[in-house]
């Protein structure tokens, strides 16, 4: 309807105000970059604008049960969820060890190799670079879903 669309455009709106505002060249800032964590939670979010009133189960703060649980009404292509729940918590997990292993803004040329390895290991992969490439994938994916969600 009208009002879907208006509701979509809204949001991808919002997240381009954000993109200007924040950057999001960093592929290192998860949150914010395309294909990352914001744009996964845009597209939660949306779902439960859309289709919480007639479906209470997506009223939940969780994006990945939010996604999950769109998944089971046949809201989303169960490949994209996939993708989306995946990088989700690859994302999230990858934050937290910056988080607590780096002050300030993660610089991949300047960090120390031990942290580099440790950070691929905990993706479950051999080194940095394939972690990297694993990232950039990701992010391109659920760029991509992004776009087809909200009309962008």
């Amino acid at each position: 309807t009208r009002e879907e669309k208006k509701l979509r455009k809204d949001i991808a709106d919002m997240r381009q105000l954000i993109l200007q505002e924040k950057g999001g060249l960093d592929p290192w800032d998860l949150k914010i970059v395309p294909g990352g964590l914001l744009d996964i939670e845009f597209i939660a979010q949306a779902l439960v604008l859309e289709y919480g009133a007639a479906h209470p189960d997506l009223m939940v703060q969780s994006a990945p049960l939010i996604l999950s649980r769109a998944r089971a009404h046949a809201f989303l292509d169960p490949d994209d969820v996939a993708v989306m729940i995946e990088t989700y918590a690859l994302m999230r997990d990858l934050m937290q060890w910056l988080r607590t292993m780096v002050a300030g803004d993660f610089n991949p040329t300047e960090s120390d190799r031990t942290l580099k390895k440790r950070l691929a290991t905990l993706a479950g992969l051999p080194d940095f670079k394939i972690l990297e490439t694993h990232l950039a994938d990701l992010r391109s994916r659920v760029r991509k879903i992004f776009e087809k969600q909200l009309g962008v």
